[in-house]
């Protein structure tokens, strides 16, 4: 049986130079979050893949290894302009490397499954108050303060509303809570107001006609959050924690700058601290940060 997938990408500007004139273009990245079927997307594309000596250099480096798959691939197709009633699909031209592969081919399918994602509109929120102050906001991209709340009514929040380009929903919807809660109930834990300026940095850019709006960068968006409330350590502080008293702290500055933007290096000081942060990154957190090659691999084992 042949699997064949639509692609799912995101673009990222990016600076160019020629002839003395600056434009951006646009630099576009598949994101593929399951390792199982990377090396059966990829499959097709490696067998006919020059790679400069740079590229093998990098590949020998830090390219995790592939696994052999056999016979087995994953085409990547581009978006079918139709079905025929004998269920060949009609594929739309393009210069993609994947429509170049497939274009000769014709493609039976036994079954078309739409992942095309959705919409989320909450029209009762639509209506305003009887006294007709404030402005509605039904749907997630309205949202003007930390892609959270809006500044004309705080009291209700989208949490969990958005779409990080890499990592997990659940751990920025609580970064989130925290932010919209410690706004309602302790303002004054928030050490400056939240304003839009600081926004622009995790946002992701997108198409006018892009369904999505709301795409965040994962690390960047989970980092601000922690600045608006005052929980992010700052360099020295976390050396300061690595000197400090108790078992292994010495692994707490490690974890805090090889780590991801985990949520527990957000729980050492602010209005959530926690008292069992430290004993998380010092054990669940370091048995992840330890498994990275060379640095850890050659050097740190011993400790």
């Amino acid at each position: 049986m042949r699997s064949t997938t639509t692609s799912a990408e995101v673009s990222f500007p990016y600076l160019h130079t020629a002839a003395n004139h600056l434009t951006i273009r646009f630099l576009t990245v598949f994101f593929n979050k399951s390792n199982k079927s990377a090396a059966l997307i990829s499959k097709p594309y490696r067998k006919t893949l020059n790679r400069s000596l740079f590229e093998r250099i990098r590949s020998a480096l830090i390219q995790v290894q592939i696994p052999e798959t056999g016979d087995r691939e994953i085409d990547l197709c581009p978006w079918p302009e139709s079905v025929t009633s004998n269920g060949t699909l009609v594929l739309r031209k393009s210069n993609r490397p994947e429509y170049i592969r497939l274009k000769d081919e014709q493609i039976k399918v036994d079954m078309i499954v739409y992942c095309t994602g959705y919409r989320q509109e909450f029209p009762f929120i639509a209506k305003q108050n009887e006294s007709g102050k404030g402005k509605p906001y039904p749907t997630a991209d309205m949202v003007d303060v930390r892609n959270i709340w809006h500044s004309d009514d705080p009291t209700y929040a989208y949490i969990g509303f958005l779409r990080p380009n890499l990592g997990a929903i659940p751990p920025l919807a609580e970064m989130q809570a925290q932010l919209w809660v410690c706004h309602l109930l302790a303002p004054h834990k928030i050490p400056k107001a939240l304003h839009p300026r600081d926004e622009s940095h995790y946002r992701l850019w997108h198409l006018n006609e892009s369904r999505i709006h709301y795409g965040v960068d994962h690390e960047s968006y989970v980092y601000q959050l922690a600045l608006d409330m005052d929980a992010a350590l700052g360099a020295l502080e976390a050396v300061r924690m690595g000197f400090g008293p108790g078992e292994n702290a010495w692994r707490i500055p490690l974890v805090w700058a090889f780590g991801s933007g985990l949520n527990t290096k957000f729980r050492l000081r602010g209005p959530w601290k926690w008292s069992g942060a430290e004993n998380v990154l010092k054990g669940e957190m370091w048995e992840q940060i330890k498994k990275r090659r060379w640095l850890f691999r050659e050097y740190f084992l011993f400790f």
